[in-house]
């Protein structure tokens, strides 16, 4: 799935997690089950993605995954 990085001036594109050259922290959580029973959470396409060090994310872009550096999050999230 394509990748989208944003920081203040520059948005970078991968097509895959190995091209990111981005510290992996860890992926999202899979909450599959939470969601067969109902419960509101992230989207399925968000579950066990792949999490950078400094980048807040996953988030859905309309068929890629976007992450965001926290000053760009701060300032879109007012």
């Amino acid at each position: 799935m394509k990748m989208q990085f944003v920081a203040v001036g520059k948005t970078e594109y991968f097509n895959s997690p190995e091209e990111v050259p981005y510290e992996l922290t860890g992926y999202s959580e899979d909450l599959s089950e939470s969601r067969a029973k109902g419960h509101c959470v992230h989207r399925a396409e968000l579950d066990n993605q792949p999490m950078y060090k400094d980048w807040c994310g996953p988030m859905w872009n309309g068929g890629m995954l976007r992450y965001e550096t926290w000053e760009v999050y701060d300032m879109l999230s007012r």
